[in-house]
């Protein structure tokens, strides 16, 4: 190629060389020269669209897909990745239009469906997001994304009832789908209804041993029930054991061992969940109770103050209050004594 013209054939095979040492800058030069030359220069453009979404340069992309889908415009794959590079870009209603466009034939249809509907969501469109998703349940129920997402919807709106009808029947038509499983046990614990949790989450594990949200689940739900407590220990270890920097997973393990009066390596467990969850109350009260049960006052009154901070149930800072005051009044029946004065049995105990 340095020594003659450019050759498309030539430029094709480097071009295809490139993308296998995924040097795409490189690749996209050489399939510029075969654009030129081609007799398939869909195809061609389609492959520098790709790498330039791969190149994470979305504005040449898009309007590469723009020009592929104005000599195809019946092309879903185009107009769904037109639709996607937008979304990616953060021109979101350029993306909408594109994805409510693909037809309910293709391939390419759930996920557009979904992909609308959360943005239509993201945007406080709720009704229209709603819109989205009963259209698309009523043109396909073959993808179990759009049972899903549209369960959520009418979450959001409040209809916790209608919203676990969707999902039985997704379940029904997908009964190894995990995802509407473990969503219809969480919509379970919201109306109270433990013994349907526990039921959802026992049916995610038998179908994956490994799913770490059902393990961490149904180990929480135990744990707050006050059952099975060994079992549940044993769930939270395999949780953090598949996931040891997942926040929640390590606060339902110290939660666990808490309950079980082994409040030292609780603690250990809640400060890792609080290291990589600071910003979740609930992980801060946990932590602060562990504090208190130990006697470390001034850190239990701490991740208490924090917890009223990160939360927003006014319910439950009245409870993250109480447990401050109690610390309180605990101090001012039993102040705390000059070092000097302290027995040594008694200065040795942790404070």
């Amino acid at each position: 190629q340095k020594d003659n013209a450019p050759n498309a054939k030539i430029a094709d095979i480097l071009a295809q060389l490139y993308i296998e040492k995924n040097d795409y800058t490189k690749a996209f030069e050489q399939l510029q020269i075969v654009e030129s030359d081609s007799d398939d220069r869909l195809n061609v453009r389609m492959k520098m669209a790709l790498i330039l979404i791969e190149l994470k340069r979305y504005d040449m992309a898009s309007q590469k897909l723009e020009e592929i889908l104005q000599d195809a415009p019946d092309s879903d794959k185009v107009r769904f990745y037109l639709a996607a590079v937008y979304e990616e870009s953060g021109k979101l209603d350029k993306a909408r239009k594109e994805y409510v466009q693909i037809p309910a034939s293709s391939h390419y249809y759930g996920e557009a469906v979904v992909h609308a509907a959360y943005i239509l969501k993201n945007q406080g469109r709720i009704n229209e997001a709603l819109e989205v998703a009963h259209t698309g349940l009523k043109n396909r129920q073959d993808h179990p994304q759009i049972f899903a997402i549209y369960a959520s919807l009418l979450d959001e709106k409040g209809d916790v009832k209608d919203a676990i009808k969707v999902l039985e029947e997704g379940s029904s038509k997908f009964p190894k789908n995990t995802q509407l499983k473990f969503y219809y046990g969480t919509l379970h614990d919201r109306l109270g209804d433990k013994e349907k949790v526990v039921k959802a989450m026992q049916d995610v594990l038998d179908i994956d041993p490994n799913h770490v949200q059902g393990l961490n689940y149904l180990a929480y739900t135990w744990a707050e029930m006050n059952e099975k407590m060994e079992e549940a220990e044993s769930m939270a270890r395999r949780a953090a054991e598949l996931e040891p920097k997942d926040g929640y997973v390590l606060d339902t393990l110290g939660w666990i061992l808490f309950k079980q009066g082994k409040v030292k390596e609780a603690i250990q467990f809640l400060e890792a969940a609080h290291t990589y969850q600071s910003s979740v109350s609930i992980i801060a009260e946990h932590l602060g109770d562990a504090y208190h049960k130990q006697s470390l006052v001034t850190k239990a009154k701490a991740m208490y103050l924090k917890a009223i901070a990160l939360e927003s149930d006014q319910k439950k800072i009245q409870e993250i209050n109480q447990k401050l005051t109690a610390i309180e009044k605990q101090q001012m029946v039993a102040p705390r004594l000059p070092a000097s004065k302290i027995p040594l049995a008694e200065a040795e105990k942790p404070k």
